[in-house]
């Protein structure tokens, strides 16, 4: 990346479309991370074309911990983020405009989020279906980390909705 400071991480994620490599450096020093954004050439070789930064400056906290792409859009995971509350998490949703650069269209949050949920810790984008994993959610009746998979639909408007909640048994 263009960008070399110490503590970057790069590389903590990766996610590939056919001409494209998004890798995530998920904790750069004095910020919560950034995407960089490689086209490949046509001679094979990849070239740094847009950097993306956290688009909630106030909670960026673990920006780029996660990356999936389908379909044109990425969901890029963001689990300290703390705009709910601390460590509660957040995906955010990209869509790649006809320039192949990404854009945001949406940031997602658990319906129930809470303080160390860890929202966000993995993500899985297919197409119009995305699967969020929270691993700091708490069994209520014996406090033990039992974790929680989100899932979300995107609709006819373009906007994604939560419609389950997945614990195991």
């Amino acid at each position: 990346p263009s960008n070399n400071e110490a503590r970057q991480y790069c590389g903590n994620s990766v996610a590939l479309t056919e001409n494209q490599a998004l890798v995530g450096c998920s904790n750069r020093f004095g910020a919560g991370g950034d995407i960089y954004v490689f086209q490949r050439q046509e001679d094979g070789n990849w070239e740094e074309t847009q950097i993306i930064h956290p688009p909630d400056p106030e909670s960026p906290l673990g920006f780029g911990t996660v990356i999936s792409v389908s379909a044109g859009r990425a969901a890029i995971g963001s689990w300290q983020d703390a705009e709910l509350a601390p460590n509660a998490g957040a995906v955010y949703l990209f869509e790649q405009g006809d320039d192949g650069q990404w854009q945001q269209s949406q940031k997602l949050m658990a319906a129930d989020g809470g303080g160390g949920h860890n929202f966000g810790t993995k993500a899985v984008l297919d197409g119009d279906r995305l699967f969020v994993s929270a691993v700091g959610i708490r069994n209520e009746d014996n406090g033990n980390h039992t974790g929680a998979v989100y899932a979300f639909e995107r609709q006819a408007d373009g906007s994604w909705e939560q419609t389950q909640k997945i614990i195991a048994a």
